[in-house]
């Protein structure tokens, strides 16, 4: 439901439509993205959310405990978003203020030889 990809030392994770197997289980994607960072929580993290177009009660519930838990292992996490609406929701929550939201993954730093 996540796809990663590398951006320097960043870890990119994007949002992918599912295919869903037969027999259908559904699987939250907040929950999905919750397993896959907490194994490291320590790392560089940047969520592109440029496909979503609304944030739910459970994504925004997530977005907390993923912040929460990143900060505290010492690791980082940027959004990134260019929607609007998303914005709105992320400054009148103030989760703008814990975690740094650009417009496109360009606007970070470049990637370097590691």
């Amino acid at each position: 439901m996540w796809s990663e990809r590398s951006w320097g030392s960043m870890i990119v994770l994007s949002r992918v439509a599912p295919v869903l197997p037969a027999p259908l289980v559904i699987v939250s994607p907040w929950a999905d993205l919750d397993r896959r960072l907490s194994a490291s929580p320590q790392g560089r993290f940047v969520l592109d959310l440029r496909e979503e177009r609304y944030l739910t009660s459970e994504a925004l519930a997530a977005l907390v405990t993923l912040v929460r838990r990143i900060q505290q292992a010492g690791g980082t996490l940027v959004l990134v978003t260019d929607q609007p609406a998303v914005i709105g929701v992320l400054e009148s929550t103030r989760l703008a203020r814990l975690v740094p939201v650009v417009p496109r993954i360009e606007a970070l730093a470049p990637p370097t030889a590691e």
